[in-house]
């Protein structure tokens, strides 16, 4: 784990991503800040009416999310944001990574 812990740049809002919950870091100082299981979505469109969801625009992310969302989570190419969008209106949004779990900077 050393090898791990010596590689993660310090400070507010470091992390290790995790993406198959394979470590343990709390003898680090680590704890674990949110898991997650891999989901999948067939690539046709739904056929029921509702919202569309498609990858955010800059534009969207600001909207949305405000000065919220750190511009080094936005730089991360494992990130993704979506919008729903309805009658050309967004009406809900989504951050989501390809990890399955992160482990917050020590405290």
């Amino acid at each position: 784990m050393d090898a791990i812990v010596d590689r993660v740049e310090s400070g507010d809002g470091c992390s290790v991503k995790d993406s198959f919950a394979t470590l343990d870091l709390t003898s680090a100082g680590f704890r674990v800040l949110f898991e997650a299981e891999w989901i999948h979505r067939l690539s046709a469109l739904p056929t029921v009416d509702g919202p569309l969801w498609i990858p955010a625009r800059p534009s969207d992310v600001r909207e949305i999310w405000g000065e919220a969302l750190l511009p080094s989570l936005l730089a991360k190419p494992e990130v993704t944001m979506f919008v729903a969008r309805a009658a050309d209106e967004i009406v809900a949004g989504v951050v989501a990574t390809a990890a399955t779990r992160l482990w917050g900077c020590p405290t």
